[in-house]
């Protein structure tokens, strides 16, 4: 794709903010990357280890949300990673992820709190087996 997010783990352009920061800004277990060659920006959301589910903490989303909006990037991402694999599930552009969440209350987690979200990025229907 054009905007580089399919490759975006072996591109060194892409920078990841350090884990210690990640941390402590609440935005655990999701990573933030950037590269600031071409103004980008991306929340990270690795699969649960069961399902096909991805947490996407709310202080990460809203601190790229916000950078955008500021103009300090230009672009902004939710990009979904595999578990265990350093390859892109997924991206979808943060404003069209945040029409997606608009109506959708967050989860309250051990961390902070998440949406819990889908290859589609929206929320899963969540169903009982029986």
């Amino acid at each position: 794709m054009e905007n580089g997010l399919d490759d975006m783990f072996n591109d060194l352009r892409w920078k990841r903010i350090n884990d210690v920061t990640i941390r402590e800004r609440g935005f655990y277990p999701n990573r933030i990357y950037f590269n600031s060659s071409c103004q980008q920006a991306a929340v990270v959301s690795q699969r649960f280890v069961n399902g096909d589910y991805f947490p996407l903490v709310t202080s990460a989303f809203f601190y790229l949300v916000q950078a955008l909006e500021y103009g300090r990037i230009g672009e902004a991402y939710v990009v979904l990673k595999e578990r265990g694999l350093w390859r892109v599930v997924g991206y979808e552009e943060v404003e069209k992820v945040r029409d997606n969440l608009r109506e959708i209350e967050p989860y309250s987690g051990k961390y902070s709190s998440y949406w819990v979200i889908d290859g589609a990025f929206q929320r899963p229907k969540l169903e009982m087996p029986f």
